[in-house]
């Protein structure tokens, strides 16, 4: 096995063992962590508008990803309980 792909393997295992701890934590008190609330909010332009035009921006939220994952996950578990149209 070479060095990358030992590096890879053992990095999987302590992010998977870090979010199971994070999540686990999480879910027994109740509470998201506060980096899992948070969202950067930033605006995109829309094409061919008028700069100066406040509605000629659309608003998207960054969400941080661990966030990401928790509600992926989550949306699994969900999935796996009810049939998908």
């Amino acid at each position: 096995m070479d060095l990358a792909t030992n590096f890879k393997e053992n990095s999987v295992t302590v992010w998977f063992l870090y979010f199971c701890k994070m999540f686990g934590q999480a879910f027994e008190n109740g509470e998201l962590p506060h980096t899992l609330k948070e969202a950067i909010i930033t605006l995109i332009p829309k094409k061919g508008k008028d700069l100066e035009e406040v509605g000629s921006y659309r608003p998207i939220s960054l969400l941080n990803t661990d966030q990401k994952i928790l509600t992926k996950t989550e949306v699994k578990r969900l999935y796996c309980g009810f049939p998908v149209p």
